[in-house]
């Protein structure tokens, strides 16, 4: 009953299907595509390719996007834990009141009316739920030229084979057998 009850209770809280929610992000994202190649990118030099990546990236208004869709996921994150413990004592709670209503005659009544507020609290969970997630696809989409410019600016430093992009340098070999040979001289015991 409670499992139909909460099901009833969060459908309308869902305001858009998944597939309406996928549609609109692969508008945003043909969108940032479209914005993310600028006239004379082919022509930026390695120096100045790392410049714009780095300023794309510290772009203050995507930052404060990246820090709003991290704070809305560590708060889900945080919901969640709390629905988990608060499940465990509602199934306690539950299994008592079922026992009570056995030997005292209306205790079902208590439940039922236990139950209702139960999937109300779900639903205006759901509802905060979906305002969150809300905000954190409209976070994505305002993010969204800043990920593909990036992407943009990444494949052009690959395609010049920038050394930026081939990561931190390599050990020189004298240095590697170094250590070998300092260990052959250490004092055996």
């Amino acid at each position: 009953m409670l499992a139909l009850s909460a099901a009833l209770a969060l459908q309308p809280a869902f305001a858009q299907t998944p597939e309406e929610l996928q549609a609109r992000m692969d508008a945003a994202m043909a969108a940032a595509q479209a914005q993310a190649a600028q006239p004379g990118d082919e022509a930026l030099t390695c120096d100045q390719l790392q410049a714009e990546i780095f300023a794309n990236a510290q772009n203050p208004e995507y930052q404060a996007q990246m820090a709003a869709m991290g704070q809305s996921a560590q708060d889900m994150s945080d919901q969640a834990q709390r629905a988990r413990e608060n499940a465990r004592g509602q199934i306690a709670g539950n299994m008592a009141m079922g026992f009570i209503s056995s030997f005292i005659p209306g205790a079902g009544y208590a439940q039922m009316l236990a139950q209702r507020a139960q999937a109300a609290e779900m639903q205006e969970q759901a509802q905060a739920n979906q305002a969150q997630i809300g905000g954190m696809i409209a976070n994505m989409e305002a993010s969204m030229p800043y990920v593909m410019r990036g992407q943009r600016l990444y494949e052009l430093a690959q395609a010049q084979q920038c050394a930026f992009m081939q990561g931190p340098p390599a050990q020189q070999p004298q240095e590697q057998q170094v250590a070998p040979q300092e260990q052959q001289a250490a004092p055996q015991e």
